[in-house]
């Protein structure tokens, strides 16, 4: 089978594969040198339970720390929330010219706290405002600072966190970890003023509360420049879809923490061990080194007790799962950020680019001369994508790997139907033997997809891919492609076996031909409007934002398997493609059956493009996504195989009754 291939074109496909081994170790080291999960309670939270309790606070967060809780996040505090606690009082007076609102506070400590964030983020002047509205905030010295606006719009404003609450976590040897607002009216000099204050009172992490991150959109550079000159991690919150993340994030890859969070609304909907399921699997299966934990909002005999043990059960779980208890840490880089540390991306990219050649020789001729400098330049300018250090060139050549690694595993082991059924390949066996040769074949196919598959993550072992700010790019093409390039191939007959591209195109022309002269019957309008029905299903569920959502019974489907296997496989794989693979590869060898077997392998494309997609999720650990491949491989074989035993029992000739009388 491989002797149609050039040497050069292998020689480069084993430098690339071999090469992919090399960063997928590389990347392992990286990921298992950070198994540190902070699990963070939210203060308000927290003080609104032991209000309800009784519970003090200091002995609610010395139980909770020995339960597992290893930080506490103080929300910043706004002018609304002070006056709400009747911190402040305001005074409103009508002018001739609009309304002038006074405030006033109880503690000098508080109002000038007040006053700074007021001055530094509003435009606060000591000059009062020769007409309309203004608010007059207590300044320094017993003088008074001007806000031209209405009291009503300030309301919202962020005036720092609450000192005590700081100093109380912080004493208990708990971590604090700060949420802050953004401000439109801040600056370079305030951003800076801001985050040093963070930093002056201990705090080392840092998740921006709102809808946007400080300093969006315009001083996102200003704002990752003072996380940097404090040494401040940022807690990215993931789908939580903050304006500025992004550039943050991309600016901030080293200092960044992925956070799962799950709303109020959210945990209100779900039970205990629910939630608690789903905070592990984030640090497990997505890199999430920071879990929000939200506590349940039941009421009960004993509320306060009931929540120390959620947070008990979910330390646990969470150390059962290989993680340590602790402050987040970032995850490192796997490679220098310089040419030598590209070299590792660049060997897999001319596997890449040989894995493309070989795809290309099997389908139309090319003399083994052809084949040596298409491979080498093809390969060569992958390289050379690869090496650039652009990272949309790294993502390019895994789109390249993506599509061509499932169509190649179909082009090197071709079955015997449509075009193909006449061909010296399309030996018929006795149906009852179909079973070992359709497993063998299977293997096959699987073992070029999965050494593409390898290519693919060993391509995007870089930090960027593992803390998700930067992605594989096209996954729905990778999903599709495959199966319309295989499609294309089996309806036309294409293979490197003729003996010039002239006899090649007559065939096919001849083919195509004969392929539309064919009466179009009902059956044939049903089944494609059913294939272009699963296609755009298979379409809108891909991707880490799939357009359709999950079921609430295909959830818990995947809760049980997630228990019972300790790593889920994907429904796709496991119970669609390779049991459908499985099956069209055994009814290939029957003649009968072959019209059935041509629909199958190509649901079978399914379970293929599935196993390549699941090493394009880069923020799994590379352990858990060979695992989840694993078992999808052998549950879905087994399932392969009892349906193929299925098959050759219900079409085995029957036996007239009166048969066995004849003499």
């Amino acid at each position: 089978m491989l002797r149609r291939f050039h040497p050069l074109v292998g020689v480069l496909f084993v430098i690339g594969a071999l090469a992919s081994f090399v960063a997928l170790a590389a990347r392992y080291r990286a990921e298992a040198a950070n198994r540190r999960v902070a699990l963070v309670l939210d203060y308000d939270q927290l003080r609104q339970l032991t209000t309800a309790t009784g519970v003090p606070l200091d002995e609610a967060l010395r139980q909770l720390k020995a339960a597992g809780i290893t930080g506490v996040a103080v929300t910043e505090e706004t002018i609304a929330d002070l006056q709400d606690a009747g911190a402040l009082d305001v005074e409103a007076q009508a002018t001739s010219t609009g309304r002038v609102t006074r405030v006033s506070f109880s503690e000098p400590a508080l109002a000038e706290r007040v006053t700074d964030h007021i001055a530094r983020f509003y435009g606060a002047t000591e000059t009062r405002p020769a007409e309309g509205d203004y608010v007059v905030f207590p300044g320094p010295g017993g003088g008074e600072v001007y806000v031209p606006g209405r009291y009503e719009d300030l309301r919202p404003a962020g005036i720092g966190l609450n000192p005590r609450a700081v100093e109380r976590i912080n004493a208990l040897d708990l971590d604090p970890v700060g949420r802050i607002y953004s401000a439109l009216g801040a600056d370079p000099e305030s951003i800076r003023w801001k985050l040093k204050r963070l930093w002056d009172r201990g705090i080392d992490t840092v998740i921006f509360a709102g809808e946007e991150v400080l300093g969006f959109n315009k001083l996102i550079n200003q704002t990752a420049a003072a996380f940097r000159e404090f040494n401040l991690l940022y807690g990215s919150i993931e789908f939580g879809k903050q304006r500025g993340d992004a550039g943050l994030s991309t600016q901030l890859e080293d200092r960044l923490v992925r956070v799962h969070s799950i709303s109020p609304a959210e945990m209100a909907r779900l039970m205990p061990h629910e939630a608690i399921e789903r905070y592990v699997r984030a640090a497990a299966e997505r890199n999430i080194r920071l879990n929000y934990v939200r506590l349940p909002v039941t009421a009960g005999p004993n509320t306060f007790q009931s929540a120390v043990q959620y947070v008990d059960r979910l330390s646990n779980e969470t150390a059962r799962s290989g993680f340590g208890l602790a402050s987040p840490l970032p995850f490192s880089r796997v490679w220098p950020t310089d040419v030598p540390g590209r070299l590792p991306a660049a060997l897999i990219a001319l596997g890449v680019g040989a894995g493309a050649v070989m795809l290309m020789a099997g389908v139309v001729p090319l003399t083994g001369g052809l084949q040596a400098a298409f491979g080498l330049v093809v390969a060569l300018a992958c390289a050379a994508l690869a090496l650039s250090g652009v990272t949309l060139g790294l993502q390019l050549v895994a789109l390249l790997a993506a599509v061509v690694f499932p169509t190649l595993g179909f082009v090197l082991f071709p079955q015997p139907v449509g075009a193909f059924e006449e061909h010296e390949h399309a030996a018929v066996r006795d149906r009852s033997e179909a079973i070992v040769p359709a497993v063998g074949e299977f293997a096959m196919i699987s073992l070029v997809t999965l050494i593409g598959a390898l290519m693919v993550a060993g391509l995007l072992s870089e930090l960027p891919f593992l803390v998700k700010t930067k992605g594989f790019i096209g996954i729905k093409a990778a999903t599709v492609l495959p199966i319309l390039l295989v499609g294309w191939i089996y309806l036309t007959g294409m293979t490197g076996l003729y003996p010039s591209w002239q006899a090649e195109r007559a065939a096919v022309s001849e083919r195509l031909r004969r392929f539309f002269d064919e009466p179009l019957r009902v059956w044939h309008t049903v089944a494609v409007f059913v294939g272009l029905a699963a296609v755009a299903l298979l379409v809108l569920r891909s991707g880490n934002d799939p357009g359709v959502g999950v079921s609430d019974l295909e959830l818990r489907f995947r809760v049980l398997l997630d228990r019972i296997l300790g790593v889920r496989p994907r429904t796709k794989e496991f119970a669609v493609g390779h049991p459908a693979l499985l099956l069209g590869l055994a009814m290939a060898v029957a003649p009968r059956w072959r019209v059935w077997a041509f629909p199958l392998i190509l649901l079978g494309l399914i379970g293929q493009s599935g196993m390549l997609n699941s090493f394009c999720h880069l923020h799994t650990p590379i352990r858990m996504t060979l695992v989840r491949t694993f078992n999808g491989l052998w549950l879905g074989g087994l399932i392969g195989v009892v349906l193929i035993l299925i098959w050759q029992r219900l079409s085995q000739p029957r036996r007239r009754p009166d048969a066995s009388l004849r003499v």
